[in-house]
C-alpha cells in the first residue's frame, strides 16, 4: 500500500479501521491518511478536519476578507440556536482552528441531551504555500489546508435545543473562542413575540 493522503481509493474493510458503519462485503471511497506502519501492515484513519467533498479546482487566488460597505447585515444574527459566537474582527479562518472548536463545544455539552450545534461557515477556499527563499516563477505552491473568509460580526457557531442554560452555552462557546485567533463575542437569539391583532 501507499500513503494516502488526499486521494479517493477503493478499499474493503478489512484492509483499515473504520467507525462500522459499513458491512465487511462492501467497497467504499474515503479520504485517509497514513499514520503508521508495523509487521506490514499499515493503518490509516478518516481525516478529522473539515474539507468540502469536491471542489471545482484545486487552487484559488488569495482573495480579502470582505468589508461590508454596505451596511449588509447577513449572517450577523442568531437563527438555529438559541445562543451563538461573534466574532468582532474579519479574520481568515483554518479547518483545523475551526475544527478544535467545534470538538470543544461538543464535548461541553453531549451530556446535555437534544443539545445540537451548528457552524455558520464552512473551509472550502484551498489556501497554498511554498517553501522559503524559493525563487520566483515554477507555479503556484503546493495545497496546504483549507480556510475561509469570515467578515466582521458574522456568527460562527450556534448552540441550542433540550433546554440548554445560558450560563453551559457560554462556557462551551468561551471553549471554542480560546481556539479561534480573533476576538469574539456571546450573543442571544433574539426573542420576538407576535401580537396578533384580533
Amino acid at each position: 500500500m501507499q500513503s494516502l493522503s488526499g486521494f479517493r481509493l477503493p478499499f474493503s474493510r478489512n484492509f483499515i479501521f473504520h467507525q462500522g458503519f459499513l458491512r465487511s462485503s462492501e467497497v467504499f471511497f474515503c479520504p485517509l491518511i497514513k499514520i503508521g506502519s508495523f509487521n506490514n501492515y499499515e493503518q490509516y484513519r478518516f481525516r478529522s478536519d473539515f474539507a468540502p467533498r469536491r471542489v471545482k479546482h484545486r487552487k484559488a487566488h488569495k482573495g480579502r476578507v470582505p468589508v461590508r460597505t454596505g451596511g449588509s447585515t447577513k449572517g450577523n444574527t442568531v437563527v438555529y440556536g438559541d445562543y451563538g459566537l461573534r466574532v468582532k474582527d474579519g479574520v481568515r479562518l483554518s479547518s483545523s482552528q475551526l475544527t478544535a472548536a467545534w470538538q470543544a463545544i461538543k464535548r461541553k455539552i453531549k451530556v446535555i441531551k437534544g443539545s445540537q450545534v451548528w457552524m455558520r461557515v464552512f473551509p472550502d477556499i484551498p489556501v497554498t504555500s511554498k517553501g522559503n527563499e524559493t525563487r520566483m516563477g515554477k507555479g503556484k505552491g503546493s495545497f496546504e489546508y483549507w480556510a475561509c473568509r469570515v467578515p466582521l460580526n458574522k456568527i460562527v457557531f450556534e448552540v441550542g435545543g433540550g433546554g440548554i442554560r445560558r450560563e453551559v452555552a457560554k462556557d462551551a462557546l468561551r471553549l471554542a473562542s480560546d481556539k479561534l485567533p480573533v476576538r469574539t463575542e456571546f450573543v442571544e437569539a433574539q426573542k420576538v413575540d407576535i401580537i396578533q391583532n384580533i
